[in-house]
């Protein structure tokens, strides 16, 4: 009895200390994110968004901005001090190869100015955020 009690025990741990844990630093900003509000800080302006517009998806070092299912953009990013920092953008579509971002082009509707833009991150809880960049102030709810 004793045997197999060391035995199982044995198992359990090398199967723990086997198995690695994928870990993300950033805390209450992984998740799907669906863009709500984009105001203009230079005029004032507001826009709602609808209910099926702009999602943001953050997972791991990769931020997803999507109008519709099959063209979205993808960048890596820096978290860290309460502030988001996208690099390295690409525009892709399913079935198509992706391409870097050498312009702004058309993530401007999705609440990013630049393929390098930076926002402060003013707000974060568990269902809302507010992101605040040099042209614009977006909240989102949590999808």
């Amino acid at each position: 009895m004793k045997t197999i009690k060391y035995l199982l025990a044995t198992a359990l741990a090398t199967c723990l200390c086997a198995c690695e844990m994928e870990h993300s630093e950033n805390g209450q900003l992984d998740g799907m994110w669906h863009l709500v509000q984009a105001d203009t800080l230079a005029t004032g302006g507001k826009a709602m968004m609808g209910e099926g517009s702009v999602f943001w998806q953050v997972q791991g070092k990769l931020l997803s901005a999507r109008k519709d299912p099959y063209n979205y953009f993808l960048f890596h990013f820096n978290y860290q001090d309460g502030v988001l920092e996208l690099k390295d953008g690409f525009k892709a579509a399913d079935g198509v190869d992706e391409r870097k971002l050498e312009a702004d082009e058309e993530i401007e509707g999705m609440g990013i100015c630049t393929p390098t833009d930076r926002f402060n991150v003013s707000h974060i809880g568990k269902n809302d955020m507010v992101l605040e960049s040099k042209r614009l102030r977006l909240a989102f709810r949590r999808h």
